[in-house]
């Protein structure tokens, strides 16, 4: 037993390059239970996704970059597929949304951030379609709200002039 820990303890501080395409490589750290951290290099020398893998399935928490090296999307994976809270990023770095994946699906509440980041709108989806109640901003002003089923406008929405007084509402 004491020499499986030497050799997993060996093995795990060991930066391992499993291939390496058009310059691109992938690293790998090894763990126990068959758990390995992932790193993807571009050829310029920056992280281009990094994160979790038990055998081939990705599993927990991963990140995206873009080729200059800034943080785009980040969230975790569940059997493969996206699955509980993701950020993902502007180009600047600034956060544009934030919300639940269940099953690689959007799923749950979400919001969306303007460049300045402050809420842009906000609302519920189920099976990756907005289906809840959603509401719209303008400059931190609320300038609409209503119900949205399956993408589309339904029921009862309201609308608010650029000093969020109430102005009209129109039942789809």
């Amino acid at each position: 037993y004491i020499s499986k820990m030497r050799l997993f303890a060996t093995i795990s501080l060991i930066l391992l390059t499993l291939y390496s395409k058009s310059s691109t490589s992938e690293f790998v750290t090894a763990y126990p239970n068959n758990q390995f951290y992932h790193k993807i290099i571009s050829p310029t020398k920056k992280i281009i996704e990094e994160g979790w893998k038990v055998g081939d399935i990705k599993q927990g928490w991963w990140k995206y970059y873009s080729s200059n090296g800034i943080l785009i999307e980040e969230g975790a994976f569940s059997e493969n597929k996206k699955s509980g809270f993701w950020i993902n990023y502007n180009m600047n770095g600034s956060k544009q949304s934030e919300g639940f994946y269940y099953d690689g699906l959007k799923s749950g509440n979400w919001i969306y951030y303007d460049s300045k980041e402050t809420i842009s709108s906000e609302g519920e989806y189920a099976n990756n379609l907005k289906d809840g109640y959603w509401k719209n901003y303008t400059a931190d002003i609320l300038i609409s709200e209503g119900w949205m089923i399956k993408n589309k406008q339904a029921l009862h929405w309201k609308y608010y002039n650029e000093k969020g007084i109430f102005t009209h509402s129109i039942n789809h």
